[in-house]
């Protein structure tokens, strides 16, 4: 666990694209529920830093967007905003132009995230930023008229909208099931807190597993998290790293890819992992093996 990640960030007078760390540059993350008055007077950045983080051997993880178009700069320079993304490339009078470009991954310990936008239907990535205390996540994702530029950024806003909604929905749902509540609790109430701010990517494929997790997935078997959060993204000069929360809970959200063990390769059933100020809180999975010829 990073050091001084149960600090909170004083209200603070900057809008979320001063709040994101230019890329490249340190940046440093505080826990959950940090408040702010949204004003800048500042140019958005032509890059931003998402999360800043570790892997278990130390390394350094830094996952970051650079923004060669405008559009993305503009949405993000607004006092109080709500972003939701889906594509990649601008539609319109400049078809295929970059939005922006992902660059990195986070890490908490051996396990490793990425974005994923090229995923498609319910297993794709959604990709929130939100700076807007005194609404919920929630409520933002219900009112397609408070997202910044939704035809911009998404193919099919009413579509990317109903995956949202449902999403946040199932999640609150989950929080309220005595046997899922430890699990969701914790995003639910992120979902549900009209001071917080930050960044949720939900769908984040998983790139890199731990050994004994890796052990007992079949070959093949593809596995993405149900969300990341990081709350109060870096502030540029803060030379520290990223709080990171988020859940894997597989194979109830989402499914990227489902196999068939054979010749005795064990099948991960069920897998569930949640994790808190950027450490593994808890974990549990299941898992069958199929005997040759059985």
């Amino acid at each position: 666990m990073i050091a001084g990640m149960h600090k909170h960030l004083p209200v603070v007078a900057l809008a979320l694209a001063s709040a994101l760390a230019l890329a490249g540059c340190g940046g440093g993350g505080q826990g959950e529920g940090g408040t702010g008055g949204l004003t800048t007077a500042e140019p958005p950045p032509a890059g931003i830093t998402i999360a800043r983080t570790a892997d278990a051997q130390g390394a350094a993880h830094v996952l970051s967007l650079e923004l060669p178009a405008p559009a993305l700069q503009a949405a993000m320079a607004q006092n109080s905003n709500f972003v939701v993304i889906t594509r990649t490339t601008a539609p319109g009078s400049n078809p295929g132009a970059p939005l922006f470009v992902v660059n990195g991954d986070a890490a908490i310990g051996d396990w490793r995230f990425a974005l994923d936008l090229a995923a498609q239907d319910d297993a794709a990535t959604i990709l929130v930023f939100k700076a807007a205390s005194g609404s919920t996540v929630r409520t933002l994702a219900g009112q397609l008229t408070a997202w910044a530029e939704p035809g911009m950024f998404n193919a099919d806003p009413q579509a990317t909208q109903a995956r949202l909604v449902k999403i946040v929905e199932t999640a609150i749902a989950n929080a309220a099931d005595p046997a899922l509540a430890p699990w969701y609790g914790d995003v639910a109430k992120a979902l549900t807190d009209p001071a917080w701010n930050g960044v949720l990517v939900l769908n984040p494929s998983l790139t890199g597993l731990p050994a004994f997790v890796q052990a007992r997935a079949a070959p093949g078997q593809r596995l993405a998290a149900q969300h990341l959060r990081i709350a109060n993204p870096p502030i540029a000069g803060v030379a520290a790293g990223s709080s990171v929360a988020g859940l894997i809970d597989y194979p109830r959200a989402p499914v990227l890819g489902v196999v068939t063990p054979d010749d005795g390769n064990p099948l991960l059933l069920d897998l569930r992992a949640l994790f808190m100020d950027s450490a593994l809180a808890r974990y549990e999975a299941q898992v069958r093996f199929r005997s040759p010829g059985g």
